[in-house]
């Protein structure tokens, strides 16, 4: 594979813009070969951070994490926003269904008119439930880490628990993780074992056949041996 370098390319044929682009000095310096391997190298977690998370995980030591999902922080802090607004809705229902009762609309901060009616209060809280609810079915299909034990051909996905300083492990063997239709536009990447769904992405697994060893269910002569 080849990866062409625009920014390279201008420089150098302003910087030589006398020299034919079929020197031999001119194009070594645009072209450069890419190793496919090289991208699963930054994959690989530090002994040190694997034992860290494991604990956290409470996860056996016998198992090591191969895959480790990105975007993590922001996941989590969507979620702490989900949830802290969620903690927050039950005292401003509250307070709505107290000012609907006495008929204290339209709500006026700071001269501003906040809300006009009942009605649109309701519909605005109503909005952001649904929009908490999405954001809430995409984390818990988020798995975090998976972690394997190769002996055993064993995996436990660590996904976000309800509660947001928790975690929650899920548990299944090679070949029960099946690819999962959805009509999202992340179904590429969906896949489903013992009816719980995970969203993977195969550039971040610690080496690029793990993923194929999770589809496939392990032979009987290879269960008898171990």
């Amino acid at each position: 594979m080849i990866c062409f370098k625009s920014s390279a390319f201008v420089f150098t044929l302003l910087k030589n813009r006398g020299a034919s682009l079929y020197s031999q000095n001119f194009f070594p310096s645009l072209i450069k070969p890419f190793n496919v391997i090289n991208k699963f190298f930054h994959r690989e977690v530090n002994e040190r951070v694997e034992e860290i998370l494991r604990t956290e995980d409470n996860v056996p030591n016998s198992y090591k994490i191969i895959y480790r999902a990105p975007l993590k922080t922001y996941f989590k802090i969507s979620y702490y926003t989900t949830f802290s607004g969620l903690a927050l809705m039950v005292p401003v229902i509250g307070s709505s269904l107290y000012m609907s009762e006495l008929g204290n609309f339209p709500v006026i901060l700071y001269n501003t008119q906040v809300v006009h009616s009942a009605g649109e209060l309701y519909g605005l809280i109503g909005a952001f439930l649904l929009v908490s609810t999405q954001i809430g079915l995409v984390v818990f299909k988020y798995p975090l880490r998976i972690y394997k034990d190769s002996q055993k051909k064993h995996y436990i996905a660590v996904y976000q628990h309800f509660l947001p300083w928790k975690h929650k492990n899920e548990e299944f063997l090679a070949g029960e993780l099946k690819k999962s239709t959805s009509i999202m536009p992340w179904r590429d990447s969906m896949y489903a074992f013992r009816k719980r769904k995970a969203i993977l992405m195969e550039d971040y697994f610690s080496k690029p056949a793990e993923l194929n060893e999770m589809l496939q269910p392990t032979s009987p002569s290879k269960t008898h041996n171990t």
